[in-house]
């Protein structure tokens, strides 16, 4: 099932144990607006380590997490020149 789909089903009445259409809804929003963010830094023109410090923060942020790691298991200087080729691409497609 779509997420268009789902969002067009009938909704039952809250009870206990059960999720609050609203809620849902206020989380789809707010995931909508994270998702509207990163997009917007990834246009930006940040250093790929700002980009991914931003990007780090607002995922964090969102799930309310203790932190985050990103990691390429790859050394760091090819990590860097991949992760710069990779941000440049992006860009230029845009």
């Amino acid at each position: 099932m779509s997420t268009s789909e789902y969002s067009q089903t009938p909704r039952s009445e809250s009870s206990s144990g059960s999720v609050d259409a609203d809620q849902v809804e206020r989380a789809k929003r707010e995931i909508q607006s994270l998702v509207q963010e990163i997009s917007e830094l990834s246009r930006s023109q940040l250093e790929p380590a700002a980009f991914y410090d931003a990007m780090l923060n607002k995922v964090v942020a969102a799930l309310a997490a203790p932190g985050a790691r990103a990691q390429s298991g790859k050394p760091a200087d090819d990590a860097r020149a991949e992760a710069d080729a990779r941000l440049a691409a992006a860009r230029a497609e845009k």
